[in-house]
């Protein structure tokens, strides 16, 4: 039985000036193969698995749960997505 309980905390900048996902933006322009959240997911698990599906998705900011159920969305759909929350909950986990 798995009792680590599932808490998302991603760790991303946004920029204050438009509100995109800085780290997401760069990680497209770095791999601009990937335009599915599927590709995404794929380039992963090719990569490392589980995994390491969940560590780029905390760097990147982005919930993986939400990922799974919206897999033939565009990636770059994200950039915008990356919630306030988000951003709020990285600086709790920082400050």
């Amino acid at each position: 039985m798995n009792t680590q309980r599932n808490m998302f905390t991603p760790v991303v900048q946004h920029s204050q000036e438009s509100g995109t996902n800085l780290a997401l933006r760069r990680f497209l322009e770095e791999h601009p193969a990937l335009e599915t959240v599927q590709d995404f997911i794929n380039h992963c698990h090719v990569r490392g698995g589980e995994a390491l599906f969940h560590g780029k998705c905390r760097e990147l900011g982005l919930d993986p749960n939400e990922l799974y159920t919206s897999r033939t969305a565009e990636l770059s759909e994200w950039l915008w997505a990356a919630s306030e929350p988000a951003a709020e909950q990285a600086l709790l986990a920082v400050g």
